[in-house]
């Protein structure tokens, strides 16, 4: 049977995966008239697949809490830690994903890295932006308030009911540590595929826009950082060194040539 904390930790994380699929509604519902032409069928598979997009994302968020749940305490102070770590890395995800739910609007696609890099816009328009978004507060204070009261905490008795002493104890514990690291490793990379989950992996199926559904802005954002777009070379000091490298030149009017009538060139 696995120990009382591994139980745990995997109902704190169930508790994401529901609020993971109530902001993949919500960005759905926001943005229904984009994914008009997927049928029903279409639009329960994306949020299928969107699962393992979300497990990915949240072990990735998620991985100094998953180190410190497999901490055999249940003192309170201890437990106290564990919460607030929780706590504050899942709410960075759910303002982001809240957030994608309007900017999807004018970019058409999810969040990545580029708010790091527009951060001071931001801060000079923050007043604007929450006049106009103030809404978001609503969706976010309910889910951050659902995560707060459904988070299990761990009871004296629950711990007490399977005791487990000296070597046996930490064998159980060894053995744990090693599991949840294994799935762990397994869940961030989204499978045994060869190759790691990516963000194009989303959009594999008909019609492709419903890969933005499936999608997380948690997972994109992740994925983004410490990407470095290709650097664009130059071979040649100006655009007139290229044209003479290429030799190009423009063709010469043949003599006698006549231009045919524009009448003439309309009826073809």
């Amino acid at each position: 049977m696995p120990s009382f904390f591994l139980q745990l930790l995997l109902r704190r994380f169930a508790l994401l995966l529901f609020i993971y699929m109530l902001l993949r509604l919500g960005f759905y519902w926001a943005n229904h008239a984009v994914f008009q032409e997927a049928n029903t069928a279409q639009v329960l598979q994306a949020f299928w697949h969107g699962i393992r997009f979300d497990m990915a994302a949240l072990l990735l968020l998620n991985l100094p809490f998953v180190l410190l749940s497999l901490v055999p305490r249940a003192g309170a102070g201890w437990q106290g830690l564990v919460r607030g770590v929780y706590l504050t890395l899942n709410a960075t995800g759910i303002a982001l994903n809240l957030i994608d739910t309007q900017y999807f609007k004018f970019i058409g696609r999810r969040t990545s890295n580029e708010l790091l890099t527009i951060t001071g816009d931001i801060q000079r328009q923050a007043g604007q932006l929450a006049g106009h978004y103030w809404f978001l507060l609503i969706p976010f204070v309910l889910l951050f308030g659902l995560l707060w009261y459904a988070y299990p905490l761990p009871s004296t008795e629950a711990v007490a009911a399977r005791p487990l002493q000296g070597r046996r104890r930490w064998l159980q514990l060894g053995l744990e540590l090693l599991l949840v690291a294994g799935l762990t490793v397994l869940g961030i990379r989204g499978g045994l595929q060869l190759k790691p989950l990516r963000t194009g992996h989303a959009f594999v199926q008909t019609p492709p826009l419903l890969g933005h559904v499936t999608l997380n802005s948690t997972f994109t954002f992740l994925k983004s950082l410490g990407y470095q777009p290709p650097e664009r070379r130059s071979y040649f000091s100006s655009a007139p060194a290229l044209r003479q490298a290429l030799a190009a030149h423009e063709p010469t009017t043949r003599p006698g040539a006549t231009r045919p009538p524009i009448t003439w060139l309309f009826c073809w």
